[in-house]
């Protein structure tokens, strides 16, 4: 039998064994943690804290946000020492709320000059990403509170790749 035979042979009878033990209730178990496990690692770090704007922690005592103590109980993962973590994705997207108007409020009027204060990464394409998204120049200055949903979800978007919320949500959230 030549050596490819063998290997295939070998991988079916993996698969083949894999499969017979996940219909057992122990194999059922095992195959749900592994699920839950590599779905938790494909979800974005930001969709997983409830933080979809990834708002680096500090001394702001955000509405919604978890101690450290209730982080596991309440999201089902470990505790984050660089971001933010929310009891609901409904306080994330406040928060960033919060962040664009009081970036307004200090003087931060254009996409540019608000994204280069509110991120550190990938700046460029950040800009233009969230100018692209609200059909702005990035030097045009706007009314940061009449476009917020857009904006949030525009951040949403270019912090996690995927903007999972309903745009009617966002525009609820945003702004309480």
């Amino acid at each position: 039998m030549r050596t490819q035979t063998k290997i295939l042979l070998g991988a079916l009878a993996v698969v083949v064994g894999l499969w017979l033990f996940s219909r057992t209730s122990k194999g059922q178990q095992v195959v749900d943690t592994v699920t839950q496990y590599i779905g938790d690692a494909l979800t974005p770090r930001g969709i997983r804290n409830n933080n979809p704007g990834n708002i680096v922690r500090s001394s702001i005592q955000w509405q919604g946000s978890l101690p450290a103590d209730q982080v596991q109980q309440v999201l089902g993962t470990a505790y984050d020492t660089k971001f933010e973590q929310f009891a609901a994705p409904s306080y994330g997207v406040r928060a960033i709320g919060h962040v664009l108007l009081s970036k307004q409020a200090r003087g931060l009027t254009n996409v540019d000059a608000i994204i280069r204060d509110y991120s550190t990464t990938d700046q460029e394409d950040y800009i233009a990403n969230v100018a692209q998204a609200l059909n702005v120049d990035p030097q045009q200055d706007i009314d940061v509170g009449a476009v917020l949903p857009a904006f949030a979800a525009a951040i949403i978007q270019q912090e996690n790749g995927q903007q999972p919320y309903e745009l009617s949500d966002i525009a609820n959230w945003v702004y309480s």
